[in-house]
């Protein structure tokens, strides 16, 4: 039986992870993590995951905790420099097992997969629930393009709130939410593993899927979630709003969306557009004979016209802003991503872009959806 102390060495040089699994007792989580928080006050966070809530507190003594924790679980992983599997009884080391590195190969092969930020096998039943793992925690085949791009919207999101800190608030906002499959995942991310205190409200007219939204966060304890059944333009949130997020609201849709944030002053918007037709409908066959005599052509020139449009327009109203892609091409189409921070802008360069703004009016003839609305 190795001693208590063995195990402490192995804590004193702050492991990256750690996971007690297999408890003694029903009314324990189904599994306790430690992890370690670069930017927080506490050095490590403690993760505790039940059927349908989740709870997170700071850790200040890594041994103290993990000496309290001992008699409840049989069993304990430590991940850092090295790797070491512990067989527990009674408070006591039973076995403490050095686990062999993986080879460079099979670290490759499984390194994408590893820093999805949210990954296979992740504890998550509200994600059981809306069909995208299934009840072994895998992902669902036909659900796979949509996990990618759950994925990968959530690492452009971190990309811009880094300078968000464990317990720190913000206020979110999906428009345009539908069944929430974003919502959920946005939350849940910033909540269990970034630490972050989050209101979200998901804004979308289908009065049916926001009372099953409501339904499904009280369900499995997403206390800070909201589903509010309303017209973007119509919505006036109770506090200002940090974020904006947007997956594919069709067509004008995103023009709402984006219309909406601007009123607010809302400092992040994320929208991904989806389906542009509006300015299919109106480009002059003269700008360009060879692209406008073929439909699929015409739709996709338009689709980069409208996003370039929506570009300028929040440049104008004081926001920096790029578009990035996505997603691969080869999963979806839709994988353009217009990402604005606020941002003072000269008021050069604000003339500048509205004068690109009217010659494109002028060229079409009349003035696209999202230029109407903020001048409503």
């Amino acid at each position: 039986m190795v001693p208590f102390e063995k195990l402490a060495a192995l804590l004193a040089k702050q492991p990256n992870k750690l996971v007690f699994s297999r408890p003694l007792h029903e009314d324990l989580p189904r599994n306790l993590v430690l992890q370690k928080i670069e930017k927080g006050k506490a050095p490590y966070q403690a993760v505790r995951q039940f059927e349908k809530k989740v709870f997170h507190t700071p850790v200040w003594d890594l041994v103290a905790y993990v000496r309290e924790a001992l008699p409840l679980w049989r069993e304990l992983h430590v991940f850092g420099e090295e790797d070491y599997s512990a067989l527990l009884s009674k408070g006591n080391v039973v076995s403490l097992k050095k686990l062999p590195k993986q080879s460079k190969a099979v670290a490759v092969a499984h390194n994408r997969e590893k820093n999805r930020l949210i990954a296979e096998g992740d504890d998550l039943p509200i994600f059981v629930k809306l069909g995208i793992f299934t009840k072994e925690g895998k992902v669902v085949a036909a659900k796979q393009e949509k996990f990618r791009q759950i994925n990968r919207y959530l690492e452009l999101l971190m990309d811009v709130l880094k300078e968000y800190k464990p317990g720190d608030s913000l206020r979110v906002a999906d428009y345009g939410c539908g069944k929430s499959y974003l919502s959920f995942a946005v939350y849940y991310y910033l909540t269990v593993k970034r630490g972050l205190k989050v209101d979200l409200v998901g804004v979308d007219l289908k009065e049916d899927v926001m009372e099953e939204c409501n339904r499904l966060a009280q369900e499995y304890g997403y206390e800070g979630m909201r589903f509010v059944c309303a017209n973007i333009r119509d919505y006036k949130p109770e506090a200002p709003i940090d974020l904006v997020i947007s997956l594919h609201a069709c067509d004008v849709a995103t023009d709402y969306v984006l219309d909406g944030a601007i009123r607010q002053g809302v400092k992040h918007i994320f929208a991904a557009p989806c389906c542009q037709h509006e300015l299919a409908k109106t480009l002059d066959g003269a700008l360009m004979p060879m692209m406008m005599r073929h439909g699929i052509v015409r739709e996709r020139l338009a689709a980069l016209a409208t996003d370039s449009l929506r570009v300028a327009v929040l440049e104008t109203h004081d926001y920096s802003v790029d578009i990035v892609e996505f997603v691969d091409l080869a999963d979806s189409p839709k994988n353009l991503l217009i990402r604005a921070v606020k941002h003072t802008q000269s008021v050069g360069f604000k003339q500048a872009r509205q004068a690109e703004i009217d010659s494109l009016v002028a060229l079409c003839g009349k003035k696209p959806t999202l230029l109407r609305l903020l001048e409503e």
